[in-house]
């Protein structure tokens, strides 16, 4: 019962965290081509959305956006992860771009504001898992660990849908490696999976449809072969 009531203090303070977090940093677009491609959490891209691609707050999280210069907002929902331009914090789809200006200037300085937090498991860019312990060379059957913007954590069961398998080794510290390059090469969303071996997956996507897609449009920019498999839970 201590436990419980520890767990949720701690994520009431994690949540109370990241909502109080303010943001600063220059704010891009999406190049209008990119209108129907796959995000992070399988939508279809719309340009004339209200979405943005952001690193660090859960999918689905609302965020206010505001011109530092002339104080002009829009609020728009996490779907994708991104930039992917060091000193950018956000990149928004076309319609919100337009309502800022953006399709103007190209970029522009913003801070971000949470309106709303979205699914507290994850990120676009990885999982998050502030109550659960950070992973050493020693995980349980079942467990996930997965690397994006994020640090290393242990994700008990957590990950759901279909992933693509790009590697399975004996010990864990092989699967690091593998696990490494790819988020070298530009990956993310890369997890661990130990079950007999040590699984490196893409993933989660949330139905087969996605993740074929992923192994057939994007893996060979990793230069290593896949297949789609359901996850366990």
């Amino acid at each position: 019962m201590e436990n419980k009531v520890c767990a949720f203090f701690m994520a009431l303070l994690c949540a109370f965290t990241l909502n109080a977090q303010v943001n600063s940093g220059l704010a891009s677009y999406y190049a209008p081509q990119l209108h129907g491609g796959i995000t992070s959490n399988g939508e279809i891209y719309d340009h004339q959305g209200f979405t943005c691609a952001n690193k660090q707050y859960p999918l689905n999280t609302v965020l206010k956006v505001t011109r530092i210069d002339d104080g002009r907002s829009i609020n728009v929902r996490v779907n994708d992860c991104g930039p992917h331009v060091e000193g950018r914090i956000v990149d928004l789809s076309g319609a919100a771009a337009k309502e800022l200006g953006l399709l103007v200037d190209g970029i522009t300085k913003v801070k971000v504001d949470v309106v709303k937090m979205g699914d507290f498991d994850k990120t676009a860019c990885g999982f998050i898992a502030p109550l659960r312990e950070k992973t050493s060379s020693s995980l349980q059957n079942g467990e996930f660990t997965s690397k994006g913007a994020q640090e290393v954590n242990t994700t008990k069961m957590t990950a759901r849908g279909f992933g693509v398998q790009v590697g399975a080794f004996k010990n864990y510290e092989s699967a690091i490696a593998l696990q490494e390059k790819l988020l070298k090469l530009g990956g993310n969303n890369i997890m661990i999976e130990h079950a007999d071996v040590y699984k490196v997956i893409f993933g989660p996507y949330r139905d087969r449809e996605n993740a074929s897609i992923f192994l057939e449009k994007s893996l060979h920019n990793f230069d290593v072969k896949g297949y789609v498999l359901k996850l366990p839970n």
